[in-house]
């Protein structure tokens, strides 16, 4: 776990596909974790949108999940990509959410 970045599966699951393909993104050097610059309000899909786009400009919109989307980890305070969202060579990954006020 720890020569792969903290990366780890099952070995009891059904179906090892999705751990062996985010092991492959993870080889491959790819980006599946997105730095924030500001702490998000609240870690949810109603505070947080991310989309993966591809060279074109053409978005789409990634759901909330551990398994297949995205989640907020709030010790790095970063996005991570998981599953079939990890972005593509040549995708950009677009995060908007909403940041608590500081004015008074």
């Amino acid at each position: 776990i720890n020569q792969t970045g903290r990366v780890w599966g099952d070995i009891c699951q059904f179906d090892v596909q999705p751990f062996l393909r985010f092991l492959s993104y993870v080889a491959a050097g790819l980006e599946i974790s997105f730095p924030l610059d500001d702490t998000p309000v609240a870690a949810t899909s109603q505070a947080i949108t991310v989309q993966v786009c591809d060279s074109q400009g053409q978005c789409d919109t990634v759901p909330q999940s551990a398994i297949d989307g995205w989640t907020y980890d709030a010790g790095t305070n970063s996005i991570e990509m998981n599953g079939a969202w990890i972005p593509d060579p040549g995708e950009t990954v677009v995060i908007n959410y909403a940041v608590a006020s500081t004015c008074s």
